[in-house]
């Protein structure tokens, strides 16, 4: 195995004809996606390097003051030994969300990417947050990620 694809369990891949082999990029051991407020460390790619394990052994190791590996990610960032084997991507290529969920978001991310999953993108993530007709403070629950994912059934490529 030369490279792993970490996709969320709240992810589906959306078109089957998009080789993984598009997104790799040699000169870097790992790749994660951008949206308009950063890192979003859903879906990344690790290479099986020694850099790249060293990485997500670090992953592993949580701040104390963070309680996910997006935020480890984020401060790795500002690191000269991570940065240096990091590549950032578009969020719409292997962690795109329905910017419908999100009407308020910008239409590009923090690289000048297209922001938001459509037909023919490669992954559709159903992430948490905004959702129509969801009360503040109700927990986000399994049934509606998964509604949200069978709700774009016809919209697969395979």
């Amino acid at each position: 195995i030369e490279w792993f694809l970490h996709l969320g369990t709240d992810c589906l891949i959306t078109n089957h004809n998009i080789k993984l082999e598009s997104f790799i990029d040699n000169d870097y051991h790992f790749m994660v996606t951008k949206d308009d407020t950063g890192i979003n460390g859903e879906n990344f790619f690790i290479r099986n390097t020694p850099e790249g394990r060293e990485y997500i052994k670090r992953l592993k190791e949580i701040h104390p003051r963070w309680k996910t590996e997006e935020g480890n990610m984020r401060d790795d960032e500002r690191n000269p030994k991570w940065k240096s084997i990091t590549k950032y991507l578009s969020q719409s290529t292997i962690n795109s969300y329905d910017r419908q969920w999100y009407p308020n978001k910008p239409a590009v991310d923090q690289l000048g990417g297209k922001l938001g999953w459509e037909v023919g993108s490669f992954v559709l993530h159903a992430i948490t947050g905004y959702l129509p007709n969801r009360k503040p403070g109700e927990p986000f629950v399994y049934d509606w990620k998964m509604n949200i994912l069978r709700s774009h059934i016809n919209d697969i490529i395979w």
